[in-house]
């Protein structure tokens, strides 16, 4: 289970790095891509907290 909280920690953070990037260029691809990444941390977050 920690593994996989780690994991996820991880990969929300270069998803995060990457959308920075995008942010810094293109303003408006950025804000979809994080409202995206958002909704699904948060899904993924109320998925693991039922499962366990």
């Amino acid at each position: 289970m920690t593994h996989h909280f780690i994991a996820v920690l991880i990969l929300l953070t270069l998803t995060g790095l990457g959308i920075g990037r995008l942010a810094y260029k293109n303003p408006a691809l950025g804000t979809s891509m994080v409202t995206t990444t958002t909704v699904l941390a948060l899904l993924s977050t109320v998925l693991q907290a039922e499962t366990a």
